[in-house]
């Protein structure tokens, strides 16, 4: 019994004596780590570099926020936590795009844009959904609708 371990443990220890002779790939073999390459990197990175306003990186922030709680609220447990979560990002992000419309003449980028219009699109029809929940159902009799 001590014999067979013995060699099993030999032939374990031999197979990765074998393992630290083998040479190494080196990186600069693939294509996308050569020098001209990682040149390339660092000039598109240094353009991108680009100044932002307060307004924008908030509403960024924001709009960041709000796909982490819709996907929270899809996959998660814990869905009503993530939803009044979700409902007060919506208020916070409707208010800061005011603000920045408000105070902020900058042009924003085009990619900004569409996420903000798309955004306060389906922010709309939630809103238009919930009012349609909360109406009372037609036919009731409603104080308010009487013509005095």
């Amino acid at each position: 019994m001590a014999e067979s371990v013995k060699g099993k443990s030999r032939a374990i220890l031999e197979k990765l004596k074998a393992q630290e002779s083998k040479p190494l790939i080196k990186l600069e073999s693939y294509s996308g780590f050569t020098p001209e390459r990682r040149e390339q990197r660092k000039q598109v990175a240094e353009q991108k570099v680009e100044a932002k306003s307060i307004y924008q990186s908030k509403v960024e922030t924001i709009l960041n926020k709000m796909a982490d709680r819709e996907y929270k609220m899809k996959n998660g447990s814990d869905y009503f936590t993530h939803y009044w979560d979700y409902k007060k990002l919506e208020k916070d992000f409707l208010a800061s795009i005011q603000e920045m419309e408000k105070y902020d003449d900058k042009q924003l980028p085009p990619s900004l844009k569409s996420k903000i219009e798309a955004k306060k699109i389906s922010i709309g029809k939630n809103q238009e959904l919930e009012k349609r929940k909360n109406a009372p159902p037609k036919g009731t009799f409603n104080p308010d609708n009487l013509d005095r």
